[in-house]
């Protein structure tokens, strides 16, 4: 492939974070240079290593490097490292851990993937093991509630029973996660407070309801229902179960609808994508927001255990 060919590709954007790790991440960014058809910009992020800043950081003109004089933590690295990176007009950003090494074809393929696939949110290679390719880390996972873990991989023995097409999976790994950069701006400023690995479902779940038209949530029986709040931070109308918690805590924040009959579920679905949120809905929103937060649910926690501890 010519120059002038790859300059008709979207740019991607990598995002790395190091910390006391500087082969690794020396490892992980000479793979990423010698990936084949992409154009590529790197923001590398130090959190403030106690190792020096090796020579092959400076003098790389390829490399947009920023060493932080405290430890920022993973999420305000990477949120710092794409601010980096968008001064060059990416089209495309990959979370990488510095701890991986990519292929030399796997940038192209993955932004070739967002160029045919318009309705795409998240994309991600098989993650193998350097000590033996043929066994897989994870390649995505299909969410299933009954079982362990909440989820289960592709069904494959080893890479070499991976298909040759792309496939839609609900959980993608966080460890080499590409995205467009428009979706970095709705999903990637996340709470410098979120523990490692929760990020990546963080990430996954705010996909979803960036690209959502409603939430849909008949529960029989449900407490309280997280996913509600969550979609009301997205601005998304709701349709919900009037019994339960649901009916209890949402009845004017979300369209109410019978959880065991259909049609009742069917009218609520077409209301909330007709209508959206009302006015009146929104007022609600505002008010239960107020109520509803972590402060007052730790407050009223440690009230209720000093009267029954008398």
């Amino acid at each position: 492939m010519n120059m002038r060919q790859i300059e008709k590709h979207p740019v991607a954007g990598v995002l790395l974070i190091n910390y006391n790790q500087w082969e690794l991440t020396r490892k992980c960014v000479k793979s990423v240079l010698d990936s084949r058809g992409v154009r590529i910009v790197i923001g590398l992020v130090d959190i403030n290593s106690s190792e020096s800043v090796p020579n092959w950081v400076k003098n790389n003109p390829d490399i947009l490097f920023h060493g932080n004089s405290g430890n920022l933590g993973f999420i305000a690295g990477k949120i710092k490292a794409y601010e980096i990176v968008s001064s060059e007009n990416v089209d495309l950003v990959i979370l990488l851990n510095n701890d991986t090494e990519v292929e030399p074809d796997t940038l192209r393929l993955l932004t070739e993937h967002f160029e045919t696939h318009k309705e795409t949110g998240l994309v991600t290679p098989t993650i193998s093991y350097a000590e033996n390719r043929r066994d897989y880390l994870a390649c995505g996972r299909f969410l299933h509630p009954m079982e362990n873990g909440g989820g289960r991989q592709l069904f494959i023995n080893n890479t070499s029973d991976l298909p040759e097409h792309a496939v839609e999976v609900d959980q993608v790994s966080g460890c080499a996660m590409m995205m467009r950069t428009e979706m970095f701006k709705k999903i990637g400023y996340q709470n410098p407070g979120l523990l490692i690995y929760h990020e990546d479902s963080d990430s996954e779940l705010s996909d979803l309801y960036s690209r959502a038209y409603c939430l849909v949530h008949p529960a029989h029986h449900e407490g309280f229902g997280f996913t509600v709040p969550g979609a009301f931070t997205w601005g998304l109308p709701v349709v919900a179960s009037n019994t339960g918690g649901l009916g209890e805590f949402f009845a004017e924040t979300a369209w109410m609808v019978d959880p065991a009959d259909i049609e009742s579920i069917a009218n609520g679905i077409l209301l909330a994508l007709e209508s959206g949120v009302t006015a009146e809905q929104e007022t609600k929103r505002k008010e239960l927001s107020e109520i509803l937060t972590w402060n007052n649910c730790a407050k009223k926690t440690l009230n209720a255990k000093k009267s029954i501890s008398g």
